[in-house]
């Protein structure tokens, strides 16, 4: 069987740290950052990597509705997705469409997240998340299960600051235990 947790979609569309570009997609103003510089001041980074964090959970959370079922053209994906990973990210959710697998949360519910800033710059940050994936990957038309099993991810993501937001750049495994063995 196949594993389809939440957060592997950005891992299996392989994000790339490409240059990032415009892709023309309209901004969201409540994610938005003062621009800093490479002297910036302690605070100032500390707000940005605030804001990133902010993202990074309502990520977790929204990328939901577009996982169940998958739906490549949502138009909050850009909200959220880097302009150098998008299109790979939407290969991804499309590849989900196409084997017409849908991720629904699992039986606890929304998955519980742990993110935490690991570096921080003034225009990039690196967050890692620990959290146990009880999410079941289903067949979309019928409702049968594909996957059911439990795993503990680790995940490292990057957000860079794109346009005044934070977007993801690259999601990374760290670290994959089966089972529930919990997050330090």
């Amino acid at each position: 069987m196949r594993r389809r947790p939440l957060l592997a979609l950005l891992v299996a569309a392989a994000l790339g740290a490409a240059a990032c570009g415009d892709d023309g997609e309209p901004e969201s103003a409540d994610r938005s950052t003062p621009s800093t510089t490479s002297s910036s001041t302690t605070s100032e980074v500390d707000a940005g990597a605030a804001a990133a964090l902010e993202v990074w959970r309502e990520y977790t959370v929204v990328s939901q509705e577009w996982l169940n079922p998958p739906n490549p053209t949502d138009p909050r994906i850009p909200e959220f997705i880097a302009a150098s990973a998008l299109e790979d990210f939407r290969a991804g959710i499309a590849a989900e469409l196409a084997q017409d697998i849908s991720t629904r949360p699992g039986p606890n519910g929304p998955i519980e997240h742990n993110p935490v800033v690991v570096r921080s710059g003034s225009d990039e940050v690196v967050i890692q998340d620990c959290f146990v994936d009880d999410s079941v990957a289903v067949n979309s038309t019928t409702g049968s299960t594909i996957d059911a099993g439990v795993v503990t991810r680790t995940v490292e993501a990057t957000l860079v600051l794109e346009r005044s937001s934070w977007r993801i750049s690259t999601v990374e495994d760290v670290e994959t235990t089966s089972g529930a063995a919990g997050c330090d």
